[in-house]
């Protein structure tokens, strides 16, 4: 009887950390769960604030491009017809490429392009756009 209750001891003995490695796990698993949740949180807010502002300094970036393009006395005088050497949907195109701009376009005070650097010809009523809209009001 005493090595069989030796033999039960240590076999208990022996189980115990099999037993108790599943409520490690499970414990382990609940607080590092919510941990980890917090930290993608706390990641994505960063990546969030990070892309907003990249994107407020490209804005800046474009519209101090844009307003130096449109104060241009080379534009001034394309638009006006003094200078006649080369169109202003050429200048356009060229100005789109190297400012990496989809599209460009000068338009009237009703909304007809003046001159565009891809795909609209010159009279035409541009697509309705919210930007381009606003500046027309």
């Amino acid at each position: 009887m005493r090595g069989a209750s030796l033999r039960a001891r240590m076999s208990l003995l022996a189980s115990v950390p099999l037993l108790a490695f599943p409520l490690l796990a499970i414990i382990l698993f609940l607080f590092a769960n919510s941990y980890f949740d917090r930290l993608m949180l706390h990641k994505a807010d960063a990546d969030l604030v990070l892309a907003r502002t990249h994107l407020q300094h490209m804005q800046q970036e474009l519209a101090e491009e844009v307003e130096s393009l449109a104060a241009s006395q080379r534009l001034q005088k394309l638009k006006t017809g003094v200078h006649t050497d080369i169109g202003l949907g050429d200048v356009l195109h060229s100005r789109a490429e190297n400012l990496k701009f989809d599209f460009l376009a000068v338009l009237d005070a009703e909304g007809h392009v003046a001159g565009a650097a891809h795909g609209v010809s010159e009279g035409d009523s541009y697509p309705s756009l919210h930007v381009a809209d606003k500046a027309i009001s």
